[in-house]
């Protein structure tokens, strides 16, 4: 072949596509990855060949794949065609594939949020001697999600399918033990869903309830000074249950701050924070976040006690 080739992404094609997102981020640990996609205008409709289309959505991380890993794609048009009748064996996209631990319990949480059942479970034996048990399920908008389950986890083939590894449950005496990777995730969340998007349902899920009226209290009082802060991730690193975070804070400046009337001026500067997680939430933190240089972006000043 003439070009090199890379997995770039699969695309779903939802009627509400944040709800769509919400059943993927819940039930199997995707990630939302900003920018929300926004596409209108002649180029668009040139791509899609659809006079006045216009595209809205995001791509979510795959879980098991790291920060770099393929993405899940869900867009919505303003313009739907009439969707046909869904079937493991209907032409076109067949289906996303999730390895799980404990098939029993992804296909209860399948269920309860909001999705359906297309067939039974049945194991089948590889012609190596392994076994797999699978069932196929909907997401809520009836799109085929199978659940597969081997025998033996780490021997998974490669080649079985595209298919992404996610812990859902273990037994209740054996609760899992959060990766690396996990934690990550937790804070990533914490950052992109409540502090970019402004989801603070999501804090009693991923914070101690000792830290969850601190954590609210800050989300606030950053919402009236800038209220369309984004922090931008440049690095997070992990270590056991410890996770470090650094990123860069923009926002325009709307209301009151360290004395500070709302200026309408936008502001950058750079954050760093260590997160300390137990049993998948964040018990404490330590952030440093550099206010003097905001407060001079802003014109004003800060007085420095005189020690003398």
């Amino acid at each position: 072949m003439s070009f090199s080739a890379k997995y770039g992404h699969t695309n779903i094609v939802a009627a509400d596509w944040r709800a769509l997102i919400g059943f993927y981020r819940d039930v199997f640990g995707c990630i939302p990855v900003p920018p929300e996609r926004d596409f209108h205008g002649a180029p668009i409709a040139a791509i899609t060949g659809i006079p006045g289309a216009h595209i809205r959505g995001i791509h979510l991380r795959l879980p098991g794949h790291g920060d770099n890993g393929p993405t899940l794609e869900i867009l919505n048009y303003t313009q739907l065609a009439e969707r046909g009748h869904t079937a493991p064996n209907r032409p076109g996209f067949g289906h996303i594939a999730f390895i799980v631990d404990d098939l029993p319990a992804a296909h209860a949480a399948v269920l309860q949020a909001g999705g359906h059942a297309v067939g039974e479970m049945a194991t089948l034996q590889l012609a190596n001697g392994m076994k797999v048990t699978i069932c196929y399920m909907t997401d809520p908008e009836g799109n085929i999600v199978e659940l597969q389950s081997w025998s033996t986890q780490a021997a998974a083939p490669k080649g079985a399918h595209p298919t992404i590894r996610k812990n859902i449950s273990m037994t209740d005496s054996q609760p899992p033990q959060p990766t690396t990777e996990t934690n990550k995730t937790i804070v990533r969340r914490y950052i992109e869903e409540v502090i970019n998007g402004g989801n603070l349902d999501l804090i009693d899920t991923l914070f101690v309830p000792e830290m969850r009226a601190a954590v609210r209290g800050f989300a606030t009082v950053a919402d009236e000074s800038f209220p369309d802060r984004q922090e931008e991730i440049l690095d997070i690193v992990a270590a056991g249950n410890t996770v470090m975070a650094h990123w860069v804070f923009r926002g325009t400046h709307r209301g009151l701050f360290y004395g500070i009337p709302a200026t309408g001026k936008q502001i950058e500067i750079n954050g760093f924070a260590v997160y300390y997680l137990e049993n998948g939430q964040i018990r404490a933190d330590a952030m440093c976040m550099d206010w003097l240089d905001a407060v001079e972006q802003l014109g004003g000043t800060i007085a420095v006690p005189n020690a003398g």
